[in-house]
């Protein structure tokens, strides 16, 4: 049954987008899945839910339902697609191989680029030149701030390395129902099985009910390391990881959403 803390409001469309965004936030994505669907039984042909809605899909990897919907947005939508429905659709059409419509949006957002705000990530499947590709890369991160380099430093000059193993601290968001859980426990296992090598993971995506299982594949590997640290800015986990000792910082995260690039740039390890 689906939660009725959540559950208030239902017949308010503002009410329940909230919640959605909340509960989004939360990474709480199947309890997201049954407000939008309980909503959209009330407001069928409100763009807004069908867009959470898509999003919702596209977060779980399941596309098959995604076709009528899409089907039926642009339909509402007619020929007056945001900025935000442009950039979703073109991620939409190539999962589904629609390479018909595929190429329209990619010459619209290649017409547009100045117009929306492209998640570093999301460059790479970008028909841009290197000069356009490092403009929009500059203004994602004066955006977010990760151009301006932080003057704090840390001081590693009484810090000992010998007499103990070395410790290496991996960073990501992808410890969850995601790609990454499949490829790289096995690794992490055998580098903490070493008496050279003390593993540390730094957790940056929010717990929820649905990734515990997959947490829990790394708690096992070294319970006493493993912090789940999505909920500190990026000073904060710098002096978190300086406080632990790190020797290596890792970060496997790279350009996904949910990184903590700017937490490197306090170099909280003497090797990165």
């Amino acid at each position: 049954m689906f939660n009725r803390s959540i559950n208030f409001g239902i017949n308010n469309l503002s009410s329940i987008l909230k919640q959605v965004k909340l509960l989004e936030q939360n990474r709480r994505f199947l309890d997201a899945r049954k407000l939008i669907q309980q909503a959209l039984q009330l407001y069928p042909d409100n763009v807004d839910l069908i867009t959470e809605y898509i999003n919702q899909l596209y977060s779980t990897d399941d596309y098959t339902p995604s076709v009528p919907l899409i089907q039926r947005l642009r339909e509402l939508m007619g020929g007056n697609l945001s900025p935000r429905h442009h950039m979703m659709m073109r991620h939409y059409i190539r999962r589904l191989a629609d390479w018909q419509h595929y190429e329209s949006e990619m010459k619209w957002v290649k017409n547009h680029l100045n117009e929306v705000l492209v998640q570093p990530f999301y460059l790479f499947s970008l028909p841009l030149t290197l000069s356009e590709h490092k403009k929009l890369l500059r203004a994602f991160y004066q955006q977010k701030g990760w151009d301006k380099v932080p003057e704090k430093r840390f001081d590693f000059s009484n810090r000992s390395f010998q007499n103990r193993p070395i410790k290496i601290g991996f960073l990501s968001p992808g410890w969850r129902v995601h790609p990454e859980m499949s490829q790289t426990p096995s690794f992490y296992r055998h580098l903490n099985d070493s008496e050279r090598f003390q593993v540390y993971f730094y957790d940056l995506s929010p717990l929820n009910k649905d990734d515990l299982s997959q947490k829990e594949r790394l708690v096992r590997i070294s319970p006493k390391t493993f912090k789940n640290v999505a909920q500190m800015n990026d000073e904060q986990l710098a002096n978190l990881i300086f406080f632990d000792q790190i020797d290596i910082l890792v970060d496997v995260a790279g350009l996904m959403l949910g990184n903590k690039m700017k937490t490197f740039a306090y170099r909280p390890a003497p090797i990165q």
